[in-house]
């Protein structure tokens, strides 16, 4: 039985691209180097015209790319919603903000004992 299982699921890996959404390994707060560039984000698709990326590549821009496992999770946002870049990078904020426990309509904490000063 145990040997059934196991083949199973190595079947259903060959076929099948398991997402496993990457808010469920945020607990690890290493450093990582970011191993892309603008040229690569652009051609990937990841850029539009409120979020350009072609200024930062005529300027000759040093800065690395944009963050994997952010745009590892826009782009499953991107088909899961069939939406474009720009809608899709507004629900990925969205959800981290929802994460991080504050309403993304207002900007605020959802925490009850947070205090504000005005």
């Amino acid at each position: 039985m145990f040997f059934v299982f196991f083949s199973c699921l190595l079947i259903m890996k060959r076929f099948y691209k398991v997402y496993i959404p990457l808010k469920w390994f945020r607990g690890n707060k290493q450093y990582s180097r970011v191993e892309s560039s603008f040229q690569t984000d652009l051609e990937e698709g990841f850029s539009s015209k409120t979020f350009d990326l072609y200024q930062n590549i005529e300027n000759k821009d040093s800065r690395a790319g944009l963050d994997s496992c952010s745009k590892e999770e826009i782009y499953h946002i991107m088909n899961k919603y069939k939406c474009g870049f720009d809608e899709a990078r507004v629900i990925f904020n969205q959800e981290r903000m929802k994460y991080n426990s504050i309403d993304p309509q207002t900007g605020k904490p959802t925490d009850p004992r947070a205090v504000f000063f005005s």
